[in-house]
């Protein structure tokens, strides 16, 4: 669904781009399109859509989980349950997920950047048509924004599963401990693969090995090399009778 979700958003943004692009008449006037190029809205729109269903989701599914092995038990909401679990998740997106979104908003223009100045630098050098040039952006632009969204649903899938299992575990009470979770693959990173297992408080940071310190593998306000493409979970234990 992740990988469908920011698909379609950067095939709507790529095809913005190429429409104000035939807008203009001569291959020097491409750059001054990507200049005033915005996408804020669509990116923001297609996060929002993305952690409403992710993270509501594994919050629901840790309560019914829990609830299913223990028999039915009061939680702390008071009201509705999705109207209260989709507010702390339109919160978490303008918070923390916020930050996230500007940071692969400044990367995509970025890569929009690279793409269009380079096929307008070659379209000048080899005096190709406009048509030709704004072509050859489209089908770069296509080209590098599969592997993009691909690459965005992982992460985005490992960070609103580890928040969204939280958000469950929150609406229960009781003493609670959350536990590392490591995926051992090829790709795995040694300093995710050696935190498995390791237990620490609800709101305690888990510390890896280099001295990142997160709320739960994906954490958004964790360092960029510690959570893009992680595929790390967390699990949230409650370790005594509370009921």
């Amino acid at each position: 669904m992740g990988e469908r979700l920011y698909g379609g958003m950067f095939r709507d943004i790529r095809r913005s781009l190429i429409s104000e692009i035939r807008q203009v008449e001569r291959v020097e006037q491409i750059e001054a399109v990507i200049d005033r190029f915005t996408f804020q809205a669509p990116m923001r729109e297609a996060y929002e859509r993305f952690y409403v269903r992710t993270a509501v989701s594994f919050a629901k599914d840790f309560l019914d989980n829990y609830k299913g092995a223990i028999g039915p038990q009061e939680t702390k909401i008071f009201g509705d349950i999705d109207e209260v679990l989709l507010a702390d998740v339109l919160d978490f997106i303008n918070t923390k997920g916020g930050k996230r979104i500007a940071s692969v908003t400044r990367t995509h223009y970025m890569d929009i950047e690279r793409i269009a100045r380079g096929a307008v630098k070659t379209g000048i050098e080899q005096g190709l048509a406009f048509d030709k040039v704004a072509s050859m952006i489209n089908s770069q632009y296509a080209q590098m924004a599969k592997w993009e969204a691909l690459r965005i649903a992982r992460t985005e899938t490992v960070t609103a599963s580890n928040y969204g299992e939280g958000l469950g575990a929150e609406q229960l009470p009781g003493n609670k401990m959350k536990i590392w979770i490591s995926s051992f693959t090829p790709t795995s990173r040694d300093d995710h693969m050696a935190m498995d297992g390791i237990e620490v408080a609800p709101n305690d940071f888990f510390i890896l090995p280099d001295g990142s310190q997160l709320m739960y593998p994906g954490d958004p306000e964790g360092p960029a090399d510690q959570t893009i493409n992680c595929r790390c979970g967390k699990q949230t234990i409650i370790t005594d009778e509370i009921f």
